[in-house]
Order: C-alpha cells, then structure tokens, then sequence
C-alpha cells in the first residue's frame, strides 16, 4: 500500500491529519536519506570508488510544476532544480546531462533577464479614454 492511498482514507481532509501525514512523511523520507547515504559510503568503501549507486525510490513530495515555480524565481539553481525533478520521478541523479543542464540554465536566466518586469508596473498599460462630460437635460 502507498502512503498516498493512506491518505485518501477517512479524515484525511482535516488540517490536523494533514500535519501529521506530512510530518510522519518527512521523518520517513529523513531516515531513507540517511540510509541511502550510509549505503553509498559502505559501497564506496568496499569497491574504492567516489560514485554514489544507491538509490531507494520513494513518493515525490513536490511536483515538477512546484520545483519549475521555485526554479524561475531564481530560489534555486539549475543544478538543484534538476536533482529535485530527477527525484520526483524517482530516477537516479547519475542519469543527469550536467551540460545540458547547465547550458538550459544559460539559457533560461537570460530568457528571465529580457523579460525582466518594469521598474513602472503601469508601463505598458493603456490609459483609459477620457469620459465625455456628463449633459444636463
């Protein structure tokens, strides 16, 4: 059963639930972490190698749309924003095109850069017509 069916269970509308699901979730996620990165020192140990292999596939907490959200505002870098989208499809961080990925960040702070928002948030906004004045009748 995954942790999301559990959710959909009675009760789980109310905020209190929600709280606790997530917590309950975070902590899980903490422990694999921790796991997966004593896993990796052990194989790196035992095959003298610096690549990390172990992964253990798990339930995305964000979306592709939340990561991309904080990735345009400039909150993380392409970097990261790839490792996160890597993970919320539970892939591995080892089939990541660094140079692709590194020239799409180019690419995308310039594309942000020429779009830069006004200094003047009413530049560019028609000005409204001047009404006629009203007639007396």
């Amino acid at each position: 059963m995954m942790f999301s069916d559990v959710q959909r269970g009675a009760g789980a509308g109310s905020s209190t639930d929600q709280v606790r699901d997530s917590t309950f979730r975070r902590t899980v996620d903490s422990y694999k972490e921790h796991i997966v990165r004593v896993m990796n020192d052990v194989y790196q140990a035992i095959y003298k190698t610096d690549e990390d292999v172990v992964t253990v596939p798990g339930t995305p907490l964000n979306s592709m749309e939340d990561i991309l959200a904080v990735y345009d505002r400039g909150i993380i870098n392409g970097d990261t924003m790839a490792r996160y989208l890597m993970r919320s499809m539970n892939a591995s961080d080892l089939d990541i095109d660094s140079k692709r990925v590194k020239k799409f960040d180019a690419h995308h702070v310039k594309t942000m850069m020429a779009n830069e928002c006004p200094t003047d948030p009413s530049a560019g906004v028609p000005k409204p017509e001047p009404k006629p004045p009203a007639r007396a009748i």
